[in-house]
């Protein structure tokens, strides 16, 4: 999703910033463009000044799989596991390509290292993904061309996983640990679990796998929509579950891990940051 924040006119000699944040729940990618002067997009008498621009990684083939799945031991070769495929790929591309056709008066021809600048969670499929997109955006003019290629190098940065407070929050918060296990155990939660207890109980019996929450059908709707996409042919017992049965948990299993406003503070630096830039989008030169 591209969502542009167009403000009037100011002083085109001021420094404005532009950011875009690649993500999904799990897999999140940030990119943040510190640019000179502010450009008007496609003849848009308004001025861009600050961008956000929100996507997930590519399409992938599984990452995970349930005990009963007739393609636990399969390889996909040469792909592997958790990995963008080949379609994905190219969508990925086509999304750059699209990005730069739209805001390339924004940003510019050149690749500037100081004016932008990339991070992604420390997964392949969203570094894969960070790249393929910069390949799009980011096609060297006459002055960057370096070889045989219509491609240039630009770097990609990640904090590893267990540090992580900003993409993919995998960094240990002991209120916000706690605050989620009282919401789980809450009257309102339960009543929504117990809401669920069929479809938990027959998934269990399906797939082999343990299904007690919300997260538990949203790992198998993950594997069951990856194997589609890599034209795997789904057993015959998905056509009663999958998709529709199991996309309103698996929504849900998202929306528990920020439920409320504490949950919401705690695991919310991204949007802080999107905050202070949205109020205050002059002079930043990084999120």
């Amino acid at each position: 999703m591209v969502t542009p924040n167009l403000v009037r006119k100011i002083s085109s000699k001021r420094t404005l910033v532009s950011s875009m944040i690649v993500g999904a729940v799990a897999v999140t990618i940030l990119i943040t463009i510190s640019v000179i002067n502010a450009r008007v997009i496609n003849d848009d008498p308004k001025e861009l000044q600050l961008l956000h621009v929100i996507y997930r990684h590519g399409p992938r083939t599984p990452a995970d799989t349930y005990p009963n799945d007739p393609y636990i031991n399969e390889t996909f070769y040469p792909v592997g596991w958790g990995q963008i495929t080949n379609p994905g790929k190219v969508q990925m591309y086509e999304l750059g390509k699209w990005l730069r056709e739209r805001y390339g008066n924004f940003l510019g021809s050149l690749y500037n290292p100081s004016e932008f600048y990339v991070q992604t969670t420390d997964v392949d499929r969203t570094k894969v993904t960070a790249q393929l997109i910069n390949a799009g955006l980011w096609p060297p003019n006459s002055v960057q061309k370096w070889g045989p290629l219509d491609w240039q190098p630009i770097p990609v940065h990640s904090e590893p996983l267990h540090l992580d407070h900003l993409l993919l929050v995998r960094k240990p918060c002991a209120q916000y640990s706690l605050e989620l296990e009282r919401l789980e155990k809450s009257d309102e939660i339960q009543l929504m679990l117990n809401e669920y207890k069929d479809l938990f109980n027959n998934l269990t019996a399906i797939t082999g796998k343990n299904v007690k929450t919300f997260d538990d059908v949203q790992d198998i709707y993950s594997t069951l929509i990856a194997e589609e996409h890599f034209n795997l042919t789904l057993p015959e017992w998905t056509k009663d579950y999958f998709p529709d049965k199991m996309v309103p948990p698996t929504v849900f299993s998202y929306v528990l891990n920020a439920y409320n406003t504490k949950l919401q503070r705690l695991k919310g630096d991204i949007l802080k940051k999107l905050h202070r830039c949205s109020s205050t989008p002059i002079n930043y030169t990084r999120l």
